[in-house]
């Protein structure tokens, strides 16, 4: 054999996609010289994707063969295309050829399949691909002669380390699926579900021969970039950071650091609950600005106020949250509660753990992402993931979440999918007592730590959250909670007897 006629790569070789997320879901790339298969309904993006590949293909030095199931002009196509952010019309007719297979296949099956191999022997070419195969299926005398032609395509493109992408009209799932599809070493189905009133799109790699693609469905979007595809994070193995000594993460406020003997134990998960309006998301704030004051980086996750309004409320409590976000040091990701995304949510925030070393998150909104996510029968195993991940990332997190009117000084979650959050404990409250309201906070747990049992005030002023000392019996009984200070007739102000409560 010369060497002009041996193979150019070897058949494991993964090439990458250019497509965010395909990979990851891919399990690291498509092999060259594979045959594809994307199918899917029309209008579902099959034909952005295969295109969307070819692009990235031809940025990273690749020529690549679009051989088109229409009759008519490409201007059409090209139109539709030059919206999208990865086209390029000046590789169009270089390093990018359109050509029609119908002409071709005038000629017969055999014919064009010498065609278009001497095409790719001649200019060097990585990529085929067949958009609309639906299209041509008439031009075969048989279901035969339609795998008789692709095995053959396929064998000879893949001997030669070119990858044949061809895009069906298909139901991938359906009990009869289109007999060609067995010709193919990997199949991309996409489909479009109807959850409620909300469409989403979702992917599956039912076939990937000799690599372990991830699992089940995963969502993705299309956009002028093109396609995003979201790995479900429930399928991911995250790799975990090296071990970083046990410390503790503080918020700032001495009194409520004093309570969680020194602060909450990092790359722990807390839990802070509360009603509205009780302070939760203030805590979040001094939470992340404690970390950028002592160089630590933070992510603040919000479905509630916009950055601005972040800003404003910080800025009047007299904390500076724009600084720090401005520096990049503080994150803030915000998206609205109406018809959310959890899978685009989830893995914007794991693309910012792996750019930046982030050791603080805060989630604010976690009663609006457990609604969406109850939707899907996922809040479980999501939370448990997300849990997970921020371990493994050696991230301290708070979660804050809007619970009913506190009655007791209990919060069971223990049957919940909230449950996995609670590692630490915060429940937060307002009571009326003497014609004003109380605010008063407690901590319910603190896995891994020694913690003060008692219940105290808390205000909210010029400086922000100020914590004082333990209530007095009175104000205890008046809460509802039954948990009181020991000692004698002390003034508000002058600290008693506290407990101490063991979370180990």
């Amino acid at each position: 054999m010369s060497t002009s006629d041996s193979p150019r790569v070897s058949s494991l070789q993964r090439r990458p996609t250019g497509v965010p997320g395909l990979d990851i879901v891919l399990g690291g790339g498509l092999p060259a010289g594979d045959l594809l298969f994307i199918v899917g309904a029309p209008g579902i993006g099959k034909t952005i994707l295969a295109l969307q590949i070819a692009f990235s293909r031809v940025r990273a030095g690749a020529k690549v063969l679009l051989l088109t199931t229409f009759a008519e002009s490409h201007d059409k196509l090209i139109a539709h295309l030059a919206d999208l952010d990865f086209f390029d019309a000046s590789v169009v007719g270089q390093q990018l050829q359109f050509l029609s297979i119908l002409s071709m296949l005038d000629e017969g099956a055999e014919e064009t399949t010498r065609s278009v191999v001497r095409t790719v022997r001649q200019q060097n070419i990585e990529m085929v691909i067949i958009d609309g195969f639906r299209g041509i299926r008439n031009a075969f005398t048989s279901e035969f002669a339609t795998r008789q032609f692709l095995q053959l395509l396929g064998t000879q493109l893949a001997y030669l380390g070119t990858t044949l992408v061809i895009t069906i009209e298909a139901n991938v799932d359906s009990g009869d699926p289109y007999s060609e599809l067995t010709t193919g070493d990997s199949i991309i189905g996409l489909r479009r579900d109807l959850m409620g009133r909300q469409h989403r799109r979702l992917l599956e790699v039912h076939k990937l021969r000799g690599q372990a693609p991830l699992p089940g469905t995963h969502r993705y979007s299309i956009t002028r970039s093109g396609v995003h595809v979201y790995p479900r994070l429930e399928s991911l193995n995250v790799e975990a950071l090296p071990l970083l000594p046990s410390g503790r993460a503080t918020f700032d406020v001495p009194g409520l650091d004093a309570m969680l003997n020194g602060g909450v134990t990092t790359s722990t998960a807390t839990l802070i609950g509360g009603s509205p309006g009780t302070g939760k998301t203030l805590l979040g704030l001094h939470y992340v600005l404690a970390g950028a004051a002592s160089g630590e980086e933070a992510l603040f996750v919000t479905l509630h106020e916009s950055e601005d309004q972040l800003f404003e409320k910080a800025q009047a409590l007299g904390l500076d949250l724009e600084a720090p976000v401005r520096s990049g040091v503080i994150r803030i990701i915000r998206r609205p509660p109406v018809e959310l995304d959890v899978d685009e949510l989830v893995d914007t925030i794991r693309q910012d753990l792996i750019c930046r070393p982030v050791r603080r998150l805060v989630f604010d909104g976690l009663s609006s992402l457990q609604h969406a996510l109850d939707k899907e029968d996922r809040a479980q195993d999501y939370l448990g993931a997300m849990v997970e991940m921020l371990r493994a990332r050696r991230v301290t997190s708070l979660f804050l979440i809007e619970v009913a009117k506190l009655a007791g000084g209990d919060l069971d979650f223990a049957n919940t999918p909230l449950y996995v959050l609670g590692a630490n404990m915060l429940l937060l409250r307002q009571v009326e007592y003497l014609s004003r309201l109380h605010r008063i906070i407690w901590v319910a747990k603190a896995r891994f730590s020694d913690y003060d049992q008692t219940i105290r005030e808390f205000t909210i002023g010029p400086r922000g959250v100020e914590v004082g000392e333990p209530l007095m019996d009175v104000e205890a009984q008046l809460t509802g909670i039954g948990r009181s200070r020991t000692g004698g007739d002390a003034g508000r102000g002058k600290r008693g007897g506290n407990s101490r409560g063991g979370g180990r």
